[in-house]
């Protein structure tokens, strides 16, 4: 297995219903979804490419001043680097509400649907039951990180 970090995404979290809550998305329309995520050009730092898989796969900017960077993860064709960011204005449920006021009713409409069929908030131990193998250990990573946080909150 390569060493080299050939893929990164951006994990999506907020706190919800259910508790910690994370963005997937399903491109194939199969069983197994993942965090929006794709392959690293060869003049971009994987952090620019995480950002570009983003936007592609989910049609939102990422907003957020923090980004919680993950430790790299073993996938089939090398490393995934992921971080992770708070949603911050209000996407709550689908469809996602980061649309331009200036696009065309149509757009909106197909856009709409395309965010309707791959995007998805589940919950962790959904969404650890969920992904591919290699990304159930940055879901549990976040987990980690977030509830050590809080706990030193109370200290």
């Amino acid at each position: 297995m390569s060493s080299k970090i050939v893929r990164a995404g951006l994990l999506m979290y907020r706190y919800g219903k259910e508790g910690l809550e994370v963005l997937l998305i399903n491109e194939k329309g199969e069983e197994t979804w993942s965090i929006p995520n794709g392959k690293i050009n060869e003049a971009e730092s994987s952090f620019t490419a995480a950002q570009r898989e983003f936007i592609q796969g989910t049609g939102i900017e990422p907003e957020g001043e923090e980004f919680i960077a993950l430790d790299c993860v073993e996938c089939e064709d090398g490393k995934i680097k992921a971080w992770a960011f708070e949603e911050d204005n209000g996407v709550s449920d689908l469809p996602l509400r980061h649309i331009l006021k200036t696009e065309s009713p149509l757009r909106l409409r197909r856009k709409h649907k395309l965010l309707m069929e791959k995007g998805a908030w589940f919950c962790t131990k959904e969404a650890i039951k969920k992904v591919f193998p290699s990304e159930v250990e940055l879901i549990k990573e976040l987990l980690e990180i977030l509830s050590d946080r809080n706990q030193a909150k109370y200290v």
